[in-house]
């Protein structure tokens, strides 16, 4: 209504804080913001607070941004404020009756909307599923007509299954190639431990996007393993190795990927998201070697081949067992109260509530589903599947 002033209140509990807090947009920074809307366009291009003068601090409503960093303008400004401008002194503690409602539906009526600032540092990511499933299906049409016009050069005779699980070797090789570089590309950033991060909203990079080349490695490794089930399927290749290990890969995706879409721990989650990704990717060598060995028209050097296969995979195990080593370290991190700092100081408690409850979206359900809880119970589980299975190369090179 014309005439009407809104007063907020932040309250701060700093009795365990050992230094001052300053005002910042960082996790371990004081943040007091109000966000209003309104669905009739404002007669002001700018409006705003944190004018200061002479130990005041004023609102300023203009057609044009004042300059916070000259007190001569900010001066002039307020003193004599230009036409259609105005000025309001904001005084250092409203008054009581400020916050008293007046009259009937006078009520402010508000909406908590997720943000960077206030909700997962996640929350704007979200993949396209489609598109990856569609790069997996032409790196294995390209690698079947390629193995396809090898065996005809080389004149190697086989079956089409032969020659589907020869191309399934080639894709799972060209996947692990790419995760892995897409892992190491930001090295210190995926292997960042959660409990010495500090998050900044006010970073070059938007919270969301920080982590986009892991979210892009996770959902390019589970877009192959689905193509893997279709062509294997589709040729009557015995799976069952791959269904259980696939499977489980498959299902670690989908805990983290919504995990960090809806926690408040996301370096702690990417961490394990990074070691699991690792562990796919360190098979990259060893499919290449298994593949030339199969696809090797000269069987005089077959034995060097084979010996270069043993050593890469060797060589996977223990990357497989350093990741796995890494993971157990962090696991620890679930019962630290520093991990979940972020959760402590942000508004979790009302985002978690649906705006309208008798009507919920599937946003709302997943916000409220005890993600952490649930990766506490199962990823032991699926780690302990991981070290059986890729213990056991036959199941992958059984055909």
């Amino acid at each position: 209504m014309p005439g009407d002033k809104v007063f907020w209140r932040c309250i701060w509990d700093t009795s365990a804080e050992k230094s001052p807090i300053p005002w910042g947009l960082k996790a371990d920074e004081e943040m007091c913001s109000i966000f209003l809307a309104a669905n009739k366009g404002s007669p002001f291009r700018y409006a705003g607070t944190g004018l200061s003068l002479d130990g005041d601090t004023f609102a300023y409503c203009s057609n044009s941004r004042p300059r916070f960093d000259d007190e001569d303008e900010i001066r002039m400004r307020l003193e004599n404020p230009p036409d259609d401008t105005t000025v309001l002194k904001i005084p250092l503690e409203p008054s009581h009756d400020s916050f008293v409602e007046r009259g009937r539906d006078r009520n402010l009526c508000h909406a908590l909307v997720l943000n960077e600032v206030a909700a997962p540092t996640n929350n704007c990511l979200w993949g396209s599923a489609i598109f990856y499933v569609i790069l997996a299906w032409l790196s294995q049409f390209v690698a079947q007509r390629f193995i396809r016009w090898w065996c005809s050069k080389h004149e190697i005779n086989k079956e089409d299954a032969w020659i589907a699980s020869r191309s399934i070797n080639m894709m799972e090789s060209i996947m692990c190639s790419v995760v892995l570089i897409l892992i190491l590309w930001k090295f210190n950033l995926h292997f960042e431990v959660e409990t010495n991060k500090v998050y900044d909203v006010a970073g070059e990079t938007p919270l969301g996007y920080r982590y986009n080349l892991l979210n892009a490695a996770g959902d390019y490794c589970a877009a192959t393993y689905l193509i893997v089930f279709i062509v294997k399927a589709t040729y009557l290749i015995p799976f069952w190795g791959d269904f259980v290990h696939h499977g489980c890969a498959l299902l670690t995706i989908w805990l983290l990927r919504n995990a960090v879409e809806y926690e408040y721990a996301p370096s702690l989650l990417c961490f394990f998201a990074a070691c699991m990704l690792l562990h796919s990717a360190a098979s990259g060598p060893m499919y290449t070697c298994f593949l030339l060995l199969k696809l090797n028209p000269n069987p005089s050097n077959r034995r060097k081949r084979a010996i270069l296969f043993m050593t890469s995979t060797v060589v996977k195990q223990c990357i497989m067992l350093a990741a796995h080593i890494a993971n157990i370290w962090n696991y620890r991190l679930f019962f630290e109260d520093d991990t979940f700092k972020l959760r402590d100081v942000s508004t979790s408690g009302w985002n978690d509530k649906p705006y309208f409850d008798i009507r919920r979206t599937s946003r709302d359900v997943f916000l409220n589903v005890p993600w952490i809880e649930i990766l506490i119970i199962c990823l032991p589980i699926l780690w302990v599947n991981f070290t059986i299975l890729g213990c056991n190369s036959r199941l992958a090179f059984s055909n």
